[in-house]
């Protein structure tokens, strides 16, 4: 959700060397709507395989969710019965004394 905020709310545009470059990453906005602030060239291509980084993770975290959702909910029978046999199952209670009187 942070990244989809940041990529879609904090747009802006750089020129360099006659280039026009446009990303987004939060900043704060001068006076009248104005950027504050300036990148190198190295600083842009680095914000940008951090965002490019960024949405490939996030992607394919979202993917294997989704396929693991799918597949727990078409399988649950077999995994239930699966993991059942590896499974062991603690309890809280504490286990019975016996105490000899004398």
């Amino acid at each position: 959700m942070c990244y989809a905020v940041s990529t879609s709310m904090f747009i802006h545009t750089h020129y360099y060397e006659g280039q026009r470059v446009v990303h987004s990453h939060p900043f704060l906005m001068g006076e009248g709507g104005a950027l504050n602030h300036t990148h190198t060239a190295s600083q842009s291509v680095f914000i940008h395989h951090i965002s490019t980084t960024l949405l490939l993770v996030i992607s394919s975290a979202i993917g294997v969710a989704v396929l693991f959702i799918t597949l727990s909910k078409e399988y649950h029978h077999e995994i239930q019965a699966a993991t059942s046999r590896f499974m062991l199952y603690f309890s809280l209670r504490a286990p019975p004394s016996c105490e000899s009187i004398l």
